[in-house]
């Protein structure tokens, strides 16, 4: 999400739609992999860890 709630969205070309779509599942695939392997998650600076602490670990 972005700061104070507000997003921001752009246009995506159609054509790449599906290698998106299955690049992030490979991606997904990957980090339930790692978390059922005890990764601890990505680092991520002071103030954002502190204010989302499980954000080191969610897939958003």
């Amino acid at each position: 999400m972005g700061k104070g709630g507000k997003d921001r969205t752009t246009v995506l070309p159609e054509r790449l739609h599906v290698p998106l779509q299955r690049h992030l599942k490979t991606v997904k695939a990957q980090h339930e992999t790692d978390c059922a392997e005890g990764v601890r998650g990505v680092h991520l600076p002071g103030a954002i860890a502190e204010k989302s602490p499980n954000a080191a670990t969610e897939w958003r």
